[in-house]
Formats: structure tokens, C-alpha cells, sequence
């Protein structure tokens, strides 16, 4: 007796037919951006932090591991009451009370590099997603900011984040659209 897979009996019955090959075409995608999203989001966080350690003064600690992203003061200053130079909306240097330089002198480099990389006008990173204690560490962490949805805090790489997501990741963050490879 053959064993059928659940699509190929759905595929069969024309009610279905196109719902089930668009839910395979996602998986297809998925699958096949995963690697990509990963590889990429690697070497900008590589990027990010050999950026940072080559141009800071005094030189980063990595690993960081403090910072809370409600009380992380960025690198960049305010231009005035309430402008952001990144103009960034609701940008903690927006908001200056109660926030802290990074201890370890890198998670506010990496706060800056976020805004910039970001393709939005005005860049708006969903901070949510992420866990700023380890940004300088797992490369995922940072590329959770640019999927502007909520219901990825969980995801630890790309494999584990759905299409929709590695999408947002694509579309949102520039450095996926300059990449050579």
C-alpha cells in the first residue's frame, strides 16, 4: 500500500488545488531564502561590528549582554527638542531621560547602524522582535528589527522565521539590496 502525503489528496480534489500549491510555493520560498536571509544578516552583523571595533575609541567589549533597548542611549545626538539627526520617529535620542550609554561601548553603534540600514523613511525598526543584550553577539537579533510585524521575539534564525518574515527582513533592510551576493 502506497502512503500518500496530505497535499497530493488535496491536490487531487480542484477545491483545493490552488490554495495548496500556494501553501507549498511558500514553503518553496521559504526554504530557499532561509539560507540566504542567514548568510547575509551574518556578514552584516560581521560588517557592523569590525565597523564599530576598527572606528570607536575607547574599543567595544564584545560580548555585551547589558543594555536594555527602553534605556539604551544611542551613539548619535539629537538635533534639537525632539528631532532625531537619523530621523528616526520616537527615537530614544528623542528622549533622553533615564537612557544610559552602552557599559561595553557597542550597542549603541549597533542601535545607529539599525536606523541606517533601515529602508523605511522615516526608518522605524520593531525593536520588539529583538533582544538588545544580544545584538552584539547572534547575527538574527539584528535582522529581527527590520520585520516590522509583532510574533518573532522567538525565532533564533532565519530557518525558524516564516516567509513572511525573511520577506520583511529583504524588503526593509538596504544592506540585503547593495550585497554582491
Amino acid at each position: 500500500m502506497e502512503i500518500k502525503m496530505a497535499h497530493e489528496i488535496h491536490l487531487k480534489n480542484n477545491k483545493y488545488r490552488q490554495w495548496v500549491k500556494a501553501g507549498l510555493g511558500l514553503g518553496y520560498l521559504k526554504e530557499g531564502l532561509a539560507p540566504f536571509c542567514d548568510d547575509i544578516g551574518r556578514q552584516q552583523h560581521n560588517d557592523i561590528i569590525n565597523k564599530i571595533q576598527q572606528t570607536k575609541t575607547p574599543q567595544p567589549n564584545v560580548p555585551c549582554g547589558a543594555c536594555q533597548i527602553t534605556t539604551l542611549q544611542p551613539d548619535h545626538v539629537r538635533v534639537s527638542k525632539g528631532i532625531c539627526p537619523l530621523k528616526q520617529d520616537k527615537c530614544n535620542c528623542c528622549f533622553p531621560n533615564n537612557k544610559r550609554p552602552c557599559p561595553n561601548n557597542i550597542c549603541g553603534a549597533i542601535y545607529d547602524s539599525i536606523i541606517q540600514y533601515h529602508a523605511s523613511m522615516p526608518p522605524v525598526p520593531f525593536w520588539k522582535n529583538s533582544d538588545v543584550q544580544q545584538w552584539s553577539t547572534e547575527p538574527w537579533e539584528v535582522c529581527k528589527c527590520f520585520i516590522n510585524a509583532p510574533g518573532y521575539k522567538d525565532k533564533i534564525s532565519a530557518v525558524d522565521t516564516d516567509c513572511t518574515g525573511l520577506l520583511h527582513v529583504i524588503i526593509n533592510n538596504k544592506y540585503f539590496h547593495s550585497t554582491d551576493d
